[in-house]
């Protein structure tokens, strides 16, 4: 499992070191945080002791989007069901960086 653990600007690197001591392999600094991989565990061990790290977040899929039908496209191609049940909720946050969807409150919508 990939997850990514956020951090306050500048912390990245004593971040990564501290998922690196908690047993998480492949960290890679990145900015705001550190990307990881490992077990359930691993994260569950990096929410409890990490000192640095705000929140721990399961990367659930990682696609190239450019237009609105390549969003909606990623978005169907996700295991929902793993993840949520019907009466569950879901908060999105979406950011763009360079990016032809420019319009942040549509690509949460």
């Amino acid at each position: 499992m990939t997850f990514f653990a956020t951090a306050p600007k500048g912390l990245e690197p004593i971040l990564a070191d501290e998922l690196t001591a908690l047993g998480a392999p492949n960290v890679t600094p990145t900015r705001a945080g550190a990307a990881f991989e490992g077990a359930l565990e691993t994260a569950y061990r990096a929410c409890l002791w990490s000192r640095v790290a705000n929140r721990i977040l399961l990367t659930l899929g990682k696609y190239p989007v450019t237009t609105p039908e390549t969003l909606y496209d990623a978005a169907r191609s996700l295991s929902w069901h793993d993840h949520l049940s019907p009466d569950g909720t879901l908060a999105v946050d979406f950011a763009a960086a360079r990016s032809d969807m420019t319009h942040t409150r549509y690509g949460a919508l």
